[in-house]
């Protein structure tokens, strides 16, 4: 789900494994990569530092927001464990967001910035922007987004990735 104004986490979910997504997206890899992928998304200001515990709880929440996501997005029931993962991660002190000397200041650690994504998820889940989430139309693409075009007619996670390969591939054809 892509982000929501004023750099709120979480309105973006990606899978693990073979799907594919964006570079704000909470991404496997090393640890310190989670930091720049928050710092991307706009949860914070500068990158904090992560172990290898981190980058498995990240990897945990980013798989249980993913989960949850589809399961709204089908109106299926949610997992329990998904559910406890989602909440015991939202349950942390989220971001502290500062007004700083150059504009807003996203203060915390990899956990707090967790946090606030899972805030962020926990709010769209259990509201009515459940009935909103997509899933990209453009193969390989499983990346889930929330429909707020006007029309609700939106077929792509993104139109600079996967909305123009796939105009192009319907030129071509």
């Amino acid at each position: 789900m892509e982000p929501a104004p004023g750099g709120r986490g979480g309105q973006e979910a990606e899978g693990g494994g073979d799907r594919v997504g964006g570079a704000e997206a909470v991404r496997a890899g090393e640890p310190g990569q989670q930091g720049h992928a928050h710092r991307a998304a706009g949860v914070l200001t500068t990158p904090p530092e992560a172990d290898d515990d981190d980058l498995a709880l990240a990897l945990t929440l980013r798989e249980a927001v993913y989960r949850l996501a589809s399961a709204a997005r089908t109106r299926a029931p949610y997992a329990e464990e998904d559910r406890r993962v989602l909440n015991a991660a939202a349950g942390h002190p989220p971001v502290s967001v500062l007004l700083g000397e150059h504009g807003v200041v996203r203060d915390g650690g990899l956990r707090a910035a967790l946090s606030s994504v899972a805030r962020a998820a926990v709010e769209l889940l259990g509201g009515p922007q459940t009935a909103l989430i997509r899933e990209c139309e453009a193969a390989p693409c499983t990346r889930l987004y929330v429909d707020a075009s006007h029309r609700r007619t939106r077929r792509w996670c993104d139109m600079r990735g996967c909305g123009n390969r796939a105009k192009a591939r319907v030129r071509e054809s």
